[in-house]
């Protein structure tokens, strides 16, 4: 899409209303050109459209439809109900045995909500589920989730995974149990089996889905899908005592300023340096005796991002660039 549908991650008072118009002149330009070759056009850049942009696009799907971004957006804010994916008996049947099949999976089933989960009873907690990615956007996806938890008065609940993109475990990283990281968040101590299978149930096409525990309660699994979110009741209130989230990504809840967002992550990131495992320290502090750690004290600093370069996935995101010739 044009750049003119791509909306500043976060915008203050002064930028909105002109980017908002921008985007509604957008909205009717395309809708016309679409209505032209009997195709229909449907925008999730902004949900707050001018009364012009909002009566040139069609109609919306039915809540329950969840066939295009607009009601997948009005799911995610909470204006349509989630996708409703009970547990099946096969899996009901996997995650009720001693098992043996899966490590993570507790060794006897618990009999209620909260105790699935590892939680304290009658609590109110965001799970969230750090499985893939590296190092940076998993740190950055944690602190978005932090200010969902920290907004919706929920404890905080990491499950981390190590994978290819991150070979390090959270406790290889962080004393998680010692200030001021135990301020933020706890480990996941609940059943592993049940969380993958939970957090499988939503993807980009259903951000929000429904399912249920063996013990019969009903759990929210929710797939934070795009940057600036409209984080609706179904999160926020006390409709799901445990919210799992699957991460995608850092996101940036509708409502919150640009300079509250970053003063909060900044904020966490410093509480991270400030539990960082012994070893991890240590290793810190070995960098910062050298020549290079003077240059990172006397405030020069450059960093260097490297990515890995694959045939199969990158070329039609970012293609082989020719070589330069005279």
């Amino acid at each position: 899409p044009p750049s003119t549908l791509r909306p500043a991650p976060c915008l203050d008072a002064s930028s909105e209303s002109s980017v908002v118009a921008r985007v509604a002149s957008k909205a009717i330009e395309m809708d016309a050109a679409a209505r032209r070759c009997s195709r229909r056009f449907v925008t999730s850049s902004m949900r707050r459209r001018p009364a012009a942009a909002a009566a040139a696009l069609p109609p919306p799907l039915a809540a329950t439809a969840y066939k295009d971004d607009e009601s997948v957006y009005m799911q995610q804010a909470g204006h349509a109900p989630p996708t409703y994916m009970p547990l099946s008996p096969p899996e009901l049947e996997l995650i009720g045995r001693p098992y043996g099949t899966d490590p993570r999976a507790l060794p006897h089933p618990p009999t209620s909500l909260h105790a699935w989960f590892g939680a304290p009873p009658g609590s109110r907690v965001l799970v969230v589920a750090v499985h893939a990615y590296g190092f940076a956007n998993r740190m950055r996806a944690l602190a978005s989730a932090l200010q969902v938890a920290q907004d919706s008065n929920r404890t905080l609940l990491l499950d981390w995974s190590m994978d290819e993109g991150c070979g390090a475990g959270f406790d290889d990283l962080f004393n998680a149990s010692a200030p001021p990281m135990a301020a933020y968040l706890s480990r996941y101590r609940g059943d592993g089996a049940l969380l993958q299978l939970l957090v499988d149930r939503a993807d980009w096409s259903r951000p929000i889905v429904e399912s249920t525990v063996p013990s019969g309660e009903r759990v929210l699994v929710w797939r934070p899908r795009g940057v600036v979110v409209d984080v609706g009741d179904v999160v926020l209130g006390d409709t799901y005592p445990v919210v799992v989230v699957k991460t995608s990504g850092f996101f940036v809840r509708l409502g919150l300023t640009c300079q509250e967002y970053y003063t909060r992550k900044r904020n966490f990131y410093r509480g991270a340096l400030a539990s960082l495992a012994a070893p991890v320290e240590a290793w810190r502090r070995d960098v910062l005796s050298t020549e290079f750690g003077f240059h990172v004290r006397d405030g020069v600093v450059v960093g260097v991002h490297v990515r890995a370069y694959d045939d199969a996935y990158d070329w039609p995101v970012v293609p082989p660039q020719p070589p330069q010739r005279e």
